[in-house]
Protein backbone atom coordinates (compact mmCIF):
# COMPACT_ATOMS: atom_id res chain seq x y z
CA UNK A 1 0.00 0.00 0.00
CA UNK A 2 1.41 3.28 -0.77
CA UNK A 3 -0.82 6.34 -0.15
CA UNK A 4 -0.49 9.79 -1.64
CA UNK A 5 -2.34 13.01 -1.36
CA UNK A 6 -2.76 14.76 -5.05
CA UNK A 7 -4.16 18.01 -5.75
CA UNK A 8 -7.54 17.91 -7.38
CA UNK A 9 -7.29 19.29 -11.08
CA UNK A 10 -10.24 18.29 -13.64
CA UNK A 11 -8.69 15.48 -14.42
CA UNK A 12 -8.87 14.16 -11.04
CA UNK A 13 -11.92 15.54 -10.65
CA UNK A 14 -13.73 12.87 -13.05
CA UNK A 15 -11.88 10.30 -11.93
CA UNK A 16 -12.53 11.11 -7.81
CA UNK A 17 -16.45 11.44 -9.38
CA UNK A 18 -16.25 7.83 -10.83
CA UNK A 19 -15.25 6.48 -7.41
CA UNK A 20 -17.69 8.96 -5.84
CA UNK A 21 -20.55 7.43 -7.19
CA UNK A 22 -19.94 3.70 -7.60
CA UNK A 23 -18.14 3.49 -4.21
CA UNK A 24 -19.51 6.23 -1.78
CA UNK A 25 -22.90 6.84 -0.32
CA UNK A 26 -23.71 9.92 -1.28
CA UNK A 27 -24.21 11.57 1.99
CA UNK A 28 -20.80 10.36 3.04
CA UNK A 29 -19.68 12.55 0.34
CA UNK A 30 -21.58 15.34 -0.12
CA UNK A 31 -23.86 17.46 2.49
CA UNK A 32 -27.98 16.94 1.82
CA UNK A 33 -29.31 19.10 -1.07
CA UNK A 34 -32.85 18.85 -1.46
CA UNK A 35 -35.69 16.10 -0.70
CA UNK A 36 -34.62 13.17 -3.12
CA UNK A 37 -31.42 11.91 -1.65
CA UNK A 38 -28.54 9.34 -2.94
CA UNK A 39 -26.68 10.37 -6.08
CA UNK A 40 -28.63 13.06 -8.14
CA UNK A 41 -27.73 15.55 -10.63
CA UNK A 42 -27.96 18.35 -7.61
CA UNK A 43 -24.92 16.47 -5.73
CA UNK A 44 -22.51 16.21 -8.96
CA UNK A 45 -22.82 19.36 -9.73
CA UNK A 46 -22.37 20.39 -6.34
CA UNK A 47 -19.46 18.47 -6.40
CA UNK A 48 -17.47 19.35 -9.22
CA UNK A 49 -18.36 23.14 -7.93
CA UNK A 50 -16.88 22.43 -4.64
CA UNK A 51 -13.58 21.03 -5.86
CA UNK A 52 -13.20 23.68 -8.04
CA UNK A 53 -13.67 26.08 -5.66
CA UNK A 54 -11.20 24.34 -3.55
CA UNK A 55 -8.51 24.71 -6.49
CA UNK A 56 -6.48 28.03 -5.01
CA UNK A 57 -6.05 26.67 -1.54
CA UNK A 58 -5.72 27.88 1.89
CA UNK A 59 -4.84 30.82 0.44
CA UNK A 60 -7.56 31.05 -1.91
CA UNK A 61 -11.16 32.81 -1.56
CA UNK A 62 -12.72 29.30 -0.35
CA UNK A 63 -10.03 29.20 2.29
CA UNK A 64 -9.50 25.19 1.44
CA UNK A 65 -7.43 22.59 -0.13
CA UNK A 66 -9.09 19.23 -1.79
CA UNK A 67 -6.72 16.31 -2.91
CA UNK A 68 -7.57 13.14 -4.17
CA UNK A 69 -6.20 10.13 -2.20
CA UNK A 70 -4.69 7.42 -4.43
CA UNK A 71 -3.85 3.83 -3.34
CA UNK A 72 -1.15 2.67 -5.32
CA UNK A 73 -2.36 5.14 -8.21
CA UNK A 74 -6.15 4.19 -7.54
CA UNK A 75 -8.34 7.01 -6.68
CA UNK A 76 -9.86 5.92 -3.24
CA UNK A 77 -11.55 8.97 -1.92
CA UNK A 78 -10.87 12.31 -1.17
CA UNK A 79 -9.49 14.74 1.89
CA UNK A 80 -9.91 18.37 2.82
CA UNK A 81 -7.88 21.00 4.31
CA UNK A 82 -9.77 23.96 5.26
CA UNK A 83 -8.60 27.32 7.15
CA UNK A 84 -10.54 27.78 10.64
CA UNK A 85 -11.15 30.58 13.17
CA UNK A 86 -8.24 29.85 15.10
CA UNK A 87 -5.10 30.46 12.68
CA UNK A 88 -2.86 27.72 14.73
CA UNK A 89 -5.79 25.01 13.60
CA UNK A 90 -6.93 23.71 10.01
CA UNK A 91 -9.46 21.72 9.75
CA UNK A 92 -9.72 18.63 7.88
CA UNK A 93 -12.21 15.74 6.48
CA UNK A 94 -12.28 12.78 4.55
CA UNK A 95 -14.39 10.01 2.56
CA UNK A 96 -13.04 6.70 1.24
CA UNK A 97 -14.27 4.36 -1.54
CA UNK A 98 -15.97 1.15 0.71
CA UNK A 99 -13.50 -0.99 -0.76
CA UNK A 100 -10.66 1.26 1.00
CA UNK A 101 -12.11 1.03 4.34
CA UNK A 102 -10.36 -0.80 7.15
CA UNK A 103 -7.29 -0.91 5.33
CA UNK A 104 -4.96 1.76 6.89
CA UNK A 105 -5.14 3.86 4.33
CA UNK A 106 -7.69 6.73 6.03
CA UNK A 107 -4.28 6.62 8.64
CA UNK A 108 -2.08 7.04 6.09
CA UNK A 109 -4.27 9.88 4.36
CA UNK A 110 -4.53 11.62 7.82
CA UNK A 111 -0.70 11.40 8.19
CA UNK A 112 -0.35 12.76 4.87
CA UNK A 113 -2.74 15.34 5.32
CA UNK A 114 -1.12 16.64 8.54
CA UNK A 115 2.50 16.73 6.76
CA UNK A 116 0.97 19.08 4.69
CA UNK A 117 -0.73 21.38 7.66
CA UNK A 118 2.57 21.38 9.35
CA UNK A 119 4.09 24.73 8.07
CA UNK A 120 0.81 26.52 8.76
CA UNK A 121 -1.05 25.31 11.77
CA UNK A 122 -0.01 23.52 15.19
CA UNK A 123 -2.99 21.31 14.96
CA UNK A 124 -5.53 19.57 12.28
CA UNK A 125 -8.97 19.03 13.72
CA UNK A 126 -11.93 16.81 12.36
CA UNK A 127 -15.47 16.27 13.33
CA UNK A 128 -16.90 12.81 13.54
CA UNK A 129 -19.80 10.63 15.28
CA UNK A 130 -19.14 8.74 18.13
CA UNK A 131 -20.61 5.74 16.11
CA UNK A 132 -17.70 5.91 13.44
CA UNK A 133 -15.93 3.14 14.92
CA UNK A 134 -13.70 2.89 12.00
CA UNK A 135 -12.44 6.33 11.67
CA UNK A 136 -12.32 6.28 15.65
CA UNK A 137 -9.53 3.74 15.29
CA UNK A 138 -8.00 5.20 12.80
CA UNK A 139 -7.52 8.36 14.19
CA UNK A 140 -6.66 6.50 17.16
CA UNK A 141 -4.10 5.01 14.88
CA UNK A 142 -2.08 8.87 14.24
CA UNK A 143 -2.02 9.51 17.84
CA UNK A 144 -4.98 11.91 17.44
CA UNK A 145 -6.45 13.21 21.22
CA UNK A 146 -10.36 12.16 20.83
CA UNK A 147 -12.77 14.51 22.77
CA UNK A 148 -16.10 13.34 25.01
CA UNK A 149 -18.99 13.12 22.80
CA UNK A 150 -21.27 16.08 22.53
CA UNK A 151 -24.88 15.81 23.50
CA UNK A 152 -25.66 14.79 19.55
CA UNK A 153 -22.86 12.22 19.75
CA UNK A 154 -20.34 14.90 17.70
CA UNK A 155 -16.19 14.18 18.94
CA UNK A 156 -13.63 16.51 18.09
CA UNK A 157 -10.43 14.99 17.43
CA UNK A 158 -7.36 16.59 17.37
CA UNK A 159 -4.05 15.55 15.53
CA UNK A 160 -1.41 17.74 16.71
CA UNK A 161 1.24 18.85 14.16
CA UNK A 162 3.75 21.21 15.44
CA UNK A 163 7.41 19.52 14.95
Amino acid sequence: MTVELVPVDERMLERLIVVAVTEAAADDVVPPLDDAGGWNENRLVWLRQYHRDCRAGLDGPAGQATFAVLDDGHVVGSVRLALTADPRELETGMWLARSARGRGIGAEALSAVAEIARSRADAVVLWLTEDQEDARRELERVGADLGRPDADGILRATLRVAS
